[in-house]
């Protein structure tokens, strides 16, 4: 079988902001599904602070490697810096209709609207992740930071950004979402 590439492509939260390049989430990612028997390699293209109008300029370096599949994270930023959300949905759907046009299945990685965000703003912006989804038939990830915001336990000091621990409990729950985008069609 021929060597799968997963392209882990978002924000900080796929960087691994804080850690060492093994403990993020693309490293993490690629240990549990090769010790399941799966030739894949996790491409970790996340870079910290970047919104999804950042994603979108760097599409084509992501298409340059030929992604199997394509964990596509971006949305914390847009929301921390207030970034319409139509804005945000319109960089996703032209980067998840860049990538499927080149044959990479896409799994939408949603995330929360951060708490000191105006409930207006933030009931929109939670719901551009479902209708995006529904619009162009991708699978969603509902909350990429559901395993671990909030628990001090699984946070870096700054209360945003996963430890180790945080890591692992975002990679466990990822699991079955990208084994399932890897057994599907592209």
């Amino acid at each position: 079988m021929a060597l799968q590439r997963l392209a882990c492509f978002g924000d900080s939260l796929f960087a691994g902001y804080g850690l060492p390049a093994a403990r993020a989430l693309p490293a993490r990612l690629e240990a549990l599904l090769r010790a399941d028997g799966r030739e894949l390699r996790a491409l970790n293209l996340g870079i910290s602070g970047e919104t999804s109008a950042d994603g979108l300029r760097r599409l084509d370096d992501v298409l340059a490697n030929s992604p199997r599949a394509t964990l596509l994270e971006f949305g914390a930023n847009d929301c921390h810096q207030l970034v319409p959300p139509e804005e945000t949905e319109g960089n996703l759907a032209a980067m998840a209709t860049g990538l499927r046009r080149t044959g990479s299945a896409v799994l939408l990685v949603g995330v929360r609207a951060l708490p000191w965000v105006d409930e207006a703003y933030g009931r929109e912006f939670q719901a551009l992740f479902p209708r995006l989804s529904a619009r162009l038939g991708l699978p969603l990830y509902p909350d990429i930071l559901e395993p671990y915001f909030g628990d001090p336990a699984l946070t870096l000091p700054d209360g945003l950004h996963p430890n180790a621990l945080g890591v692992e409990a975002m990679t466990a729950s990822l699991l079955p979402w990208v084994e399932a985008l890897l057994d599907g069609p592209a």
